[in-house]
């Protein structure tokens, strides 16, 4: 009796595995392989945009992740973005540029979207403004919200001041001109370049005088680092301003 019942629950258990194999096969057949593919942003729904006071490059390029959750496939697709008006505050061509229709290359689940930023705007020194889109449906994609990203964007822009430094307070303004904001972005840049054209001086003055010239006094040091100073620093930044010169940049002509 115990064999007949072992043979019958084992029957049943094979019938069970069929009808499920069955019923699996069954759902698959069911699967739309036509459905759209879903995109979302791979991003933080807020993210700060900040551009430097004093840079001469006004353009920015942005860069947001989306990702689609599917396949690649092996041609490009479109999707789209629209502006949300009512979380905006930035306006188009003074702060951004941004196509409603993007597209997404081909053999790839996840790619770059470009967002161009201006710092046109005098006042994102005082006021920063926002730019908030989100994707919407298309022909090629559906969107869905998940958990590492999502549909939204926020880009607060804003220009970030820089404040005077050492150089000019002790001594600075002999040698280099009233402080600007411009001129000293300027003199960063040109700084970092010496340790392309001199990497030994450069090395020195930053074992020196710190970061960017940071612990350097003209009305202490100049005397040491007049000659070097002149010609691997002052007369190359004198000369770019000679031949792009600026309202704001009063640069005396380096005297050695």
């Amino acid at each position: 009796m115990n064999g007949i019942t072992n043979w019958l629950k084992g029957c049943a258990v094979v019938c069970g595995m069929a009808w499920c194999c069955l019923s699996c096969e069954h759902d698959y057949l069911k699967y739309d392989t036509q459905m759209r593919d879903a995109l979302y942003f791979v991003w933080p729904d807020t993210s700060y945009c900040s551009f430097t006071a004093g840079d001469p490059v006004d353009t920015m390029d942005y860069k947001i992740y989306v990702q689609v959750m599917g396949l690649p496939r092996g041609s490009e697709r479109s999707y789209k973005i629209e502006i949300i008006d009512t979380n905006t505050t930035a306006v188009e061509g003074v702060h951004y540029k941004l196509s409603e229709n993007q597209i997404f290359p081909a053999d790839t689940v996840k790619a770059q979207m470009h967002v161009i930023l201006y710092n046109r705007d005098p006042e994102l020194r005082n006021q920063p403004v926002t730019l908030a889109f989100r994707l919407v449906s298309s022909e090629d994609f559906d969107v869905v919200p998940v958990e590492q990203g999502g549909l939204m964007c926020h880009l607060i822009i804003k220009t970030v001041p820089v404040e005077m430094p050492g150089l000019w307070i002790w001594g600075g303004t002999t040698y280099l001109g009233p402080y600007s904001e411009q001129l000293y972005f300027m003199f960063k840049k040109f700084y970092h370049k010496v340790e392309e054209t001199n990497p030994t001086l450069y090395n020195r003055w930053e074992k020196t005088y710190g970061s960017e010239l940071s612990r350097f006094y003209f009305m202490r040091h100049w005397s040491v680092e007049k000659i070097p100073m002149s010609k691997y620093l002052l007369r190359p930044l004198y000369d770019y301003f000679q031949e792009n010169p600026d309202p704001e940049v009063k640069m005396p002509e380096p005297m050695f």
